[in-house]
C-alpha cells in the first residue's frame, strides 16, 4: 500500500471462520505477511486487511475470498525400520519398515532416504506403497549408513521420520573357492577326490573345513591360490552311509566372514570286501581261528568269511568259515602247508540283497592259536 503523506505504519489482519459475519484480529504489525494456524474441523476461512498511519488512521479493508478449509492430518510415522546388522560393500541388502496408519484413510506411501558415513544430507531413494526397498553397498567406497522412512498421504502430507541406527559396512571380501567339479557328481560306489583352490581378496589367513553331512574329514590352513584336494576315501569313505551326500567345502577368513563349495552326490555302496592289510604273522603253525563280526546284516544279504593261516604266501590259502562265524563257533584250519611263515588274515565279504535293505559293520574282532 501506498500512503500520500508518507507517514504509513504497519497493517492490521483480520480471519473469519463463518463467511464474514465476525472478524478476530490474528496480526499487527509493519511486516507484509504473517502465519496463522486454524484448527482442524475448521470449515471456512477467510482473510481482511487493512493499512493504518502514524496517526491512527486506517484504509478500508481488503478481504480475501471464502476459503473450503481442507481438514487432512498427515500419517502417523513407520512403527519400525529394520537394517541388516553388518552390510557388506560390494553386496544388496534390504530395508524394511511396518506399515502406518492414517486417521483420514488416505495414506498413498512412503519415502525412504540414505545418508552415508554420518555426515551430510539424507537423499531420497524410494518413494512408494512398497514396504522394503533393496539397496546396493558400494565396495570399499563407505565406513557407515543410516536409513530412515516417512509415510505421506494423497495430499502430499508428510509423517515424522523413523530412523535405523548407524550399520557399519564391511568391506571385506569373503573367500572364494574354485573347483572343476560343480552340481551333482552321480553315484558313488568307491571313494572320490574333489579339487580345488581357495584365494581372498585382502589376503588374510583363511581356515578350511572340509566334510560330507556332518561328518568332518579336517580342519586346517591351505595356502592360498594352490590347488587342494579333498580325499573322499578310504576308511572317511567307508563311513558315509549309502544315499543322498552333501560335499562342504567352507574356507572362513580371519574376519569370520566365509563361503561355501556344496556338492551333491549319492553313495551306492552295494557291495564291501574288509581285510587285514598287512597278515598277523606269528612263529607257531595257525590251527584254529574264531571271528566275530558286529553290525547289521540284512536277512537276505549275501555274506562270505574267509580266513587263511599263510597270508604272506604267494598263493594264499582261504578257507570258507562263514558257517563257523554265524554260529560263533571255532573254525579249525584244513591248510597244514606254508612257504613264507604262518600269518593270519579274515576276508569278509558283503553283498546286498534284493531288498535293498542298507547294513553296516561296525567292528569285526576274533583270534587264533
Amino acid at each position: 500500500m501506498t500512503d500520500p503523506d508518507g507517514n504509513l505504519d504497519g497493517y492490521i489482519v483480520e480471519r473469519s471462520y463463518n463467511g464474514g459475519t465476525s472478524w478476530s484480529q490474528i496480526y499487527q504489525g509493519r511486516s507484509t505477511s504473517t502465519t496463522t494456524t486454524i484448527p482442524f474441523g475448521t470449515e471456512t476461512v477467510m482473510f481482511r486487511v487493512c493499512a493504518y498511519d502514524t496517526y491512527g488512521e486506517k484504509s478500508s479493508w481488503t478481504t480475501s475470498p471464502n476459503r473450503v478449509v481442507i481438514n487432512n492430518r498427515a500419517p502417523a510415522a513407520p512403527p519400525s525400520i529394520s537394517v541388516p546388522l553388518s552390510p557388506s560393500g560390494g553386496d544388496k541388502l534390504t530395508i524394511t519398515w511396518t506399515a502406518s496408519t492414517d486417521a483420514d484413510n488416505n495414506l498413498a506411501g512412503y519415502a525412504l532416504e540414505r545418508q552415508w558415513d554420518g555426515a551430510g544430507s539424507f537423499e531420497q531413494i524410494f518413494k512408494g506403497n512398497a514396504l522394503s526397498y533393496q539397496d546396493t553397498i558400494p565396495k570399499g567406497e563407505r565406513t557407515s549408513v543410516i536409513y530412515r522412512v516417512r509415510a505421506y498421504d494423497t495430499l502430499d502430507a508428510y509423517s515424522t521420520y523413523t530412523t535405523a541406527p548407524s550399520r557399519t559396512i564391511d568391506n571385506n571380501t569373503a573367500p572364494v573357492i574354485t573347483s572343476d567339479l560343480s552340481g551333482d557328481l552321480g553315484e558313488k560306489a568307491e571313494g572320490f577326490t574333489v579339487p580345488y583352490t581357495v584365494s581372498d581378496a585382502e589376503q588374510q589367513e583363511v581356515t578350511v573345513t572340509e566334510r560330507v553331512g556332518d561328518l568332518v574329514k579336517r580342519t586346517y590352513k591351505p595356502t592360498l591360490d594352490q590347488q587342494n584336494s579333498f580325499e573322499v576315501t578310504g576308511e572317511y569313505f567307508q563311513k558315509i552311509l549309502n544315499g543322498a551326500q552333501t560335499v562342504q567345502i567352507v574356507a572362513t577368513d580371519s574376519a569370520g566372514k566365509s563361503s561355501t563349495l556344496s556338492l551333491t552326490f549319492t553313495k551306492a555302496v552295494h557291495k564291501t570286501v574288509i581285510t587285514l592289510s598287512e597278515p598277523l604273522a606269528v612263529e607257531e603253525q595257525i590251527t584254529v581261528a574264531v571271528l566275530a563280526i558286529t553290525g547289521k546284516i540284512p536277512a537276505d544279504a549275501t555274506q562270505l568269511v574267509e580266513l587263511t593261516n599263510n597270508g604272506n604266501d604267494p598263493e594264499q590259502v582261504w578257507e570258507d568259515a562263514t558257517a563257523d562265524v554265524k554260529a560263533g563257533r571255532n573254525h579249525p584250519f584244513t591248510n597244514k602247508t606254508q612257504t613264507n611263515g604262518w600269518a593270519f588274515n579274515f576276508r569278509v565279504t558283503v553283498e546286498r540283497g534284493e531288498s535293498g535293505e542298507d547294513g553296516n559293520i561296525v567292528s569285526i574282532q576274533g583270534g587264533f592259536q
